[in-house]
């Protein structure tokens, strides 16, 4: 069920210069699955955890989250929630700054997804360009 998003947004993140370790592209025949997810864990700055109401009930995604969150608190790497689908939170979850990708297409999806390269990549969304004109209500 959240396959399809999930690929594209993996693929979309590596089309826009990104390093992604999706587990369908880093997995292969005879490999150790909790080694291979060690190792693409360890060797990332940043994670981002999809959340939806069957994500957050699948047992290896809450491995997925425990072990995100604790490099977040310990090491200071970057988690980023982003919302394919109705979901609840949980508490620590929430209270971090998430994408909401639910029902997003065209602009709306692209906006959502460059927010998210640039959260990946340390920026920050800044101020708008200076146009040399005030705004006067």
């Amino acid at each position: 069920m959240d396959r399809e998003p999930v690929h594209t947004l993996a693929i979309n993140l590596h089309e826009l210069g990104l390093r992604v370790f999706l587990d369908a592209w880093e997995l292969g025949p005879g490999d150790v699955v909790v080694h291979r997810l060690d190792a693409g864990l360890a060797g990332s700055r940043a994670g981002i955890l999809v959340v939806s109401a069957a994500s957050v009930q699948r047992p290896w995604v809450q491995q997925e989250y425990a072990a995100l969150l604790t490099r977040s608190v310990e090491l200071g790497q970057r988690l980023i929630p982003v919302v394919i689908a109705d979901a609840v939170l949980p508490p620590m979850l929430a209270s971090r700054l998430w994408v909401d990708l639910r029902g997003k297409t065209g602009s709306a999806y692209q906006g959502a997804l460059e927010s998210i390269a640039r959260a990946l990549r340390g920026e920050r969304p800044g101020p708008p360009p200076r146009r040399g004109a005030l705004r006067i209500p």
